[in-house]
């Protein structure tokens, strides 16, 4: 940290900026990597895990809040709150910099299966998350953001991607026949053949979970997080039966 802040006033003092002091943060992006040998892969499942609620899908443009046109990436799967100001972008590295005109050769092979997580916090869920009001820099406040971003990250991944391994719909079906009869495993075999119909878990949840009360919704929840079993399903073409969810794949709690 002293060395960052060390460079960062050396930067703008020979910019003439001013000191660190006289800046504010506008927007800070909290993101993790994660190495995996396919990440558009991941890609594809989490545009089938669908839009969950208070989203909407685009590419944030914090520099542009009136562009209301969406705004989609083929090597991304990006979400902005419809009231919050925060995002979350989950997308391909290498492929990110292949679009990126001032990206240099080593370092699109050095994100070869990268898989990049962020959740950007605008400067009122700044406020709002920290409870401060002064965003103005300082190494301190730098160092809490740090210090808080695992946990930010997490829940920014529980409330937007189901939880539990991909598997193909074989697979998921072999799986639910070991599980032993009961209400629960019926209505989340329900819930993952209908997201492999709309090619949306979330759309698929809403339309299953309009017939439950609050706790069988609940308990259908709690029975698919114990099933380690994700809702949506691996593509028929895929060679695979079976990928880590990404909550494994970056390390986070499930």
């Amino acid at each position: 940290m002293r060395t960052l802040d060390r460079n960062l006033r050396d930067i703008l003092r020979d910019a003439q900026l001013g000191a660190p002091d006289t800046f504010t943060f506008a927007r800070v992006d909290f993101s993790a990597n994660a190495q995996t040998p396919d990440p558009l892969a991941y890609i594809a499942l989490a545009h089938r895990g669908g839009v969950p609620n208070g989203f909407k899908q685009t590419y944030p443009r914090f520099d542009n809040k009136k562009r209301i046109k969406p705004i989609h990436y083929a090597y991304s799967y990006d979400l902005k709150h419809s009231t919050e100001d925060y995002a979350v972008s989950l997308y391909s590295k290498a492929d990110q910099l292949r679009d990126d005109y001032n990206a240099q050769f080593a370092d699109y092979q050095d994100a070869q299966g990268m898989l990049r997580f962020e959740a950007k916090y605008g400067a009122t869920m700044l406020q709002k998350h920290f409870g401060i009001t002064n965003l103005s820099y300082s190494p301190e406040l730098l160092h809490r953001f740090l210090q808080e971003s695992p946990c930010i990250l997490c829940k920014a991944m529980q409330d937007c991607f189901p939880a539990g391994t991909y598997y193909s719909l074989a697979a998921v079906q072999e799986q639910l026949a070991q599980a032993g009869k009961s209400v629960q495993r019926e209505r989340l075999g329900t819930w993952i053949a209908q997201t492999s119909r709309m090619g949306s878990a979330c759309k698929a949840r809403r339309a299953l979970c309009a017939e439950l009360s609050g706790s069988q919704y609940d308990a259908l929840m709690k029975y698919q997080r114990a099933s380690g079993i994700n809702p949506v399903t691996i593509g028929r073409k895929w060679k695979q039966r079976a990928l880590p969810s990404l909550q494994s794949v970056f390390g986070f709690a499930e």
